[in-house]
């Protein structure tokens, strides 16, 4: 368990027979209710347990195999991660697996994105254990997604089969492959890892919009005919903070820890962080989640308590680079959202305007808490976490799962279904408060709580 300090105040809110019960049971449910025999756990369910819809979380192994690592079901994971890499050698590429909407919606198609969180959980796992994930796997693996997707050093945002056509387009949330290249090479030393890191950077810092705003936008249109089509223009004149600009920002830091070029990635750090302080963050900590400027109008919209995971990225930036601004806004945006918090339930609302508290987005804030306590040795922060995480016990839990959504002041359910992985993502919260805050001095941790 924490320190004595940290045992007085969660013991305040939570028992460790709870804290532990309560990892058991999520442990327990991925072995024994959510996942079939010689497969992986299905996407979602409903309150009453049923399967909903056919997928599984073969495109979402970061959110639930470092977790259950941390958990003590290492045979489980092991078995998982044997799975996985099955299915993914059996075709070298996954599917798109949601409905398919659009141009061409007939065709087989595959989008870098559900790639994303399949390699960043093979490059967590090699981390933690090189045994479950070997060196050359995930060499093998990485190499197969970029043979896949990259047209002129851009990551095509889908391909389409059976001609196998890129399309002209790309999305910035590819963006978040920059900082698992870095990483690979730096771990592996594999140098076409870091050359394509660099040069896929190089194509949205040299974006006429990222010149112009200091953020990346949602889309990039390679092809002039293509920029004629309406969906794709407005996309490529808007910026979303998390997941495409917040990649950008984690991409830019791990490129400057590396070495060359640290002038260059400092000063598009702080250009970044201080576009995303002038366009979207207001003086009181509240912050939006998208940017719109194109020849007729600019403007910022969109309130979220998940674009509280910008503060995560600030406190990287804070600890790579040392600028003291950096820290503050993390601070004052976290502050923000804890007057926000309901004093019945200990839950967060989504919004000011919205009183609805989605899990997921409570898991982020609460783990984003402890490290600020960590960063500060505040109690206010580490109380905040914990009273989230009481409030989720209390009031998302059902005997099959986390249910996705309640409103934050009664408590009462608003969306029942139950997506499996916000059940494992919610380790990281449980697992946090079982050990001292010092735990996020260990590099590996950090990966592992890492929100991407």
């Amino acid at each position: 368990m924490g320190s004595n300090n940290d045992n007085e105040i969660v013991g305040q809110w939570l028992s460790c027979d709870q804290i532990d019960d309560a990892i058991a049971e999520i442990v327990r449910w991925f072995r024994d209710k959510w996942t079939p025999p010689g497969g992986l756990p299905f996407f979602s369910c409903d309150s009453d347990g049923r399967l909903v819809g056919g997928m599984d979380l073969l495109t979402d192994l970061a959110d639930y195999l470092p977790f259950l690592h941390l958990a003590g079901a290492e045979d489980y994971v092991r078995d998982q991660v044997t799975i996985a890499l099955r299915r993914f050698n059996k075709g070298h590429i996954i599917w798109t697996p949601r409905p398919r909407r659009g141009l061409l919606q007939f065709w087989p198609r595959a989008n870098p994105f559900y790639s994303t969180d399949f390699l960043l959980g093979l490059v967590i796992l090699h981390r933690l254990d090189s045994k479950l994930v070997d060196g050359e796997q995930l060499i093998s693996v990485t190499r197969r997604i970029l043979q896949t997707y990259v047209r002129d050093g851009w990551m095509s945002k889908e391909v389409l089969y059976p001609f196998r056509w890129r399309l002209p387009l790309s999305e910035s949330d590819s963006l978040l492959f920059v900082e698992m290249l870095a990483e690979i090479y730096y771990s592996k030393g594999e140098s076409e890892f870091l050359v394509a890191s660099r040069r896929l950077m190089e194509c949205w810092l040299s974006h006429p919009y990222t010149k112009t705003w200091g953020l990346v936008p949602q889309l990039a249109v390679l092809s002039p005919i293509w920029r004629n089509i309406r969906r794709f223009s407005d996309r490529e004149v808007s910026a979303l903070l998390y997941k495409h600009n917040t990649a950008f920002l984690a991409g830019l830091l791990a490129l400057h820890r590396i070495g060359d070029g640290k002038g260059r990635y400092k000063e598009a750090v702080h250009r970044l962080i201080d576009s995303v302080g002038e366009l979207l963050l207001q003086d009181n900590g509240l912050i939006y989640f998208q940017w719109f400027a194109d020849d007729v109008e600019s403007k910022a919209y969109g309130i979220t308590l998940g674009s509280c995971n910008y503060i995560e990225v600030l406190l990287d930036a804070y600890e790579a680079l040392g600028r003291k601004e950096d820290f503050e806004t993390a601070l004052r945006i976290a502050d923000y959202w804890i007057k926000l918090q309901s004093e019945a339930t200990g839950l967060v609302p989504e919004s000011p305007d919205i009183p609805m508290a989605w899990m997921d987005h409570q898991t982020d804030f609460a783990v984003n808490l402890h490290r600020l306590y960590h960063v500060t040795n505040n109690a206010d922060y580490l109380t905040a976490a914990v009273r989230i995480v009481q409030g989720q016990l209390r009031y998302h839990r059902t005997s099959n799962g986390y249910i996705n959504c309640v409103h934050a002041v009664t408590g009462i359910g608003k969306e029942t279904s139950i997506e499996t992985r916000y059940s494992s993502l919610f380790l990281k919260a449980l697992w946090l408060l079982k050990h001292d805050v010092g735990i996020w001095d260990d590099p590996d941790i950090r990966w592992v709580m890492k929100d991407r």
